[in-house]
């Protein structure tokens, strides 16, 4: 048991669950998720979007690009490894950064872009994304009279 002080420097408790660390089994309040939202950052140039998703646990092949009713979703999935009785399997704590199998992210782009406009590269674990923040200027059309 720890012992705070508030400020008025009057002891109140607080029970921390230490036997979590020595328990044989993780509780169920602390198992991994299956999906988690990958971390964005959308950039505003002169002329263009910048996005840069951190999928640091996955590989290019694992990664999914597309484009829906003008909103550009990137899935990354990890391939399920199959269970090795020899390995022996490690007990995390806290496993944060590859706890899930799949990760997502979604966002609006501007009416103008299509898969066409948008230029993918990826690079140490992350994943980057250009497209124009403007649509092309058109020229005029000329309509011949019959």
């Amino acid at each position: 048991m720890t012992i705070f002080y508030n400020d008025a420097r009057e002891p109140r408790q607080f029970n921390f669950p230490i036997e979590f660390f020595f328990e044989e089994e993780m509780p169920a309040k602390h198992s991994t998720p299956s999906t988690s939202t990958a971390r964005l950052d959308l950039i505003q140039h002169d002329s263009s979007y910048e996005a840069r998703v951190d999928l640091a646990v996955y590989k290019k092949d694992e990664i999914d690009l597309s484009i829906h009713d003008h909103k550009l979703t990137v899935k990354a999935s990890k391939a399920s490894k199959p269970a090795d009785a020899t390995t022996e399997k490690p007990r995390y704590l806290i496993n944060e950064r590859s706890a899930a199998a799949t990760a997502s992210r979604t966002w609006k782009l501007p009416e103008h872009i299509t898969e066409d406009n948008i230029h993918a590269a990826f690079e140490n674990g992350l994943l980057t994304l250009r497209y124009s923040r403007h649509a092309p200027e058109s020229q005029p059309k000329k309509i011949a009279i019959n």
